[in-house]
């Protein structure tokens, strides 16, 4: 279970979040032409924003990695309901750039907690299923168009959705073999910052019940 959840982490991060706004770049121009212009600028917006995150995350995974997979999953899951929605060409390219955050975060903190949460025997495997995700991620974004309207619309709230998804299941539902509780207050921190982020979602995109696992 830990590597189909980190599998669909890289699916909604880079699959649909950071690689689909290329992807679709033909049809959100016919879409929305006025962000025709800053395609180009949104491109160059979303790789900056996913290596700053990458490497703020190679620092933060250090001691935190559930925060660097929590905030993959917000990221992608903003920047997706921003690209959903932005036509003003600005918004857009903030939207672009919040999304590109996510596979910055991913990548770094899924590697360690893959460790932890699974056998070792089993920890290689894990780590190449997860790696499939952005093919998959990619797979669900094509699934979601409607070619013959030549609508990318459905697919920005298909990657939100997804995103918010595994964020509670990475964020809360994976428990470690080894307890640390030394990490108490950056676990509570974390779950705050989820709780948070649960509320502003839940109107657009439904509420859960969580099981907690620290």
């Amino acid at each position: 279970m830990a590597a189909l959840a980190g599998m669909l982490l890289i699916a909604a991060t880079y699959g649909m979040a950071r690689f689909g706004v290329g992807l679709f770049a033909p049809y959100l121009a016919a879409d929305r032409p006025e962000l025709v212009p800053v395609l180009g600028w949104a491109a160059g917006a979303q790789f900056t924003s996913y290596a700053v995150a990458a490497t703020v995350a190679a620092r933060l995974v250090a001691h935190a990695p559930r925060g660097g997979l929590i905030l993959a999953g917000v990221t992608a899951t903003l920047g997706c309901l921003g690209v959903a929605v932005a036509t003003a060409p600005p918004l857009f390219i903030i939207a672009v750039f919040i999304g590109g955050m996510g596979g910055g975060f991913a990548s770094p903190a899924l590697v360690p907690i893959i460790d932890v949460v699974v056998a070792p025997a089993f920890s290689s495997t894990a780590q190449s299923e997860v790696n499939t995700g952005t093919a998959v991620g990619v797979i669900a974004s094509v699934a979601a168009l409607d070619v013959r309207a030549h609508d990318s619309d459905r697919v920005w709230p298909c990657g939100a959705g997804a995103g918010r998804m595994v964020v509670d299941r990475v964020g809360f539902g994976w428990t470690p073999r080894h307890h640390d509780r030394s990490r108490g207050a950056t676990h509570r921190a974390a779950r705050g910052m989820v709780c948070l982020y649960r509320r502003a979602g839940a109107g657009e995109l439904g509420n859960r019940t969580v099981r907690v696992h620290w």
